[in-house]
């Protein structure tokens, strides 16, 4: 017999997410997630995918999907960490490394999941982490995760980030702190003050990290300025193209 308890928690707050207008129904695709999708029979357009570039329907890419599943199966059949790494992710990352001018690339399945990953592999229950009051939910559960303690500062607003990086080393708390930050800020669209943020990372023994899915390939010099940041995420869905090195 299912928990009473669990079912009359379940339909409370799904009750109240319908009253607040907040339930979410999810209308499966009958068709690629292109500029026009299909729903129940029905032509869309879409503004909701980030497919920005079409590639996911690219024909060059669907062929070297075919390819690599013809060579090395439909699945890595372990993890990476037991023996699920494959020629292809190394040569994958070498190349990445490469056009990012970093020292390493590690791959992951999306970006919420290397923010989930990344963050707690570095911080943990001794640490600071400054974060931007916009940044995307994946950093902010990738913090919460880490167990560190966090503190918001004003958008982009460099004199509050300054004061708390201060604040924070007189504090004498802290075994490490991190400043992180999105590149190109999802809901808004706004850039980061990349350049301010590395001269107050620098000033105070700031760990840098920036997620910049929606700018990476696309806005940066992309390696000018990889070598000031110790960590910076990237989503390959919407820039793949520029990769040609």
């Amino acid at each position: 017999m299912a928990s009473q308890r669990l079912s009359a928690f379940l339909q409370t707050n799904l009750s109240a997410l319908k009253a607040e207008g907040l339930y979410n129904t999810i209308e499966p695709l009958e068709s690629p997630n292109g500029p026009i999708i299909l729903i129940q029979g029905k032509e869309f357009i879409n503004l909701s995918s980030n497919n920005y570039l079409g590639l996911a329907m690219d024909k060059r890419l669907i062929e070297a999907a075919n390819q690599a599943t013809n060579s090395f199966g439909a699945g890595s059949g372990a993890v990476r960490s037991i023996n699920g790494t494959l020629r292809v992710h190394e040569e994958l990352e070498i190349r990445l490394a490469r056009f990012k001018g970093t020292e390493a690339v590690l791959t992951y399945q999306s970006g919420f999941n290397c923010n989930m990953a990344a963050i707690s592999a570095v911080m943990g229950p001794d640490d600071l982490i400054l974060s931007d009051e916009l940044n995307h939910a994946s950093i902010i559960d990738g913090c919460r995760l880490s167990r560190a303690t966090v503190l918001r500062y004003a958008h982009s607003d460099m004199d509050d980030l300054r004061t708390k990086a201060n604040e924070a080393r007189k504090h004498g708390k802290y075994e490490k702190i991190m400043v992180i930050t999105d590149g190109v800020f999802s809901m808004d669209g706004d850039i980061a003050r990349l350049p301010d943020i590395v001269e107050i990372a620098n000033e105070y023994d700031l760990i840098t990290y920036v997620d910049d899915a929606h700018g990476s390939g696309v806005l940066e010099k992309v390696k000018a300025r990889s070598n000031t940041l110790d960590y910076q995420t990237r989503s390959i869905c919407r820039s793949v193209h520029y990769l040609k090195q």
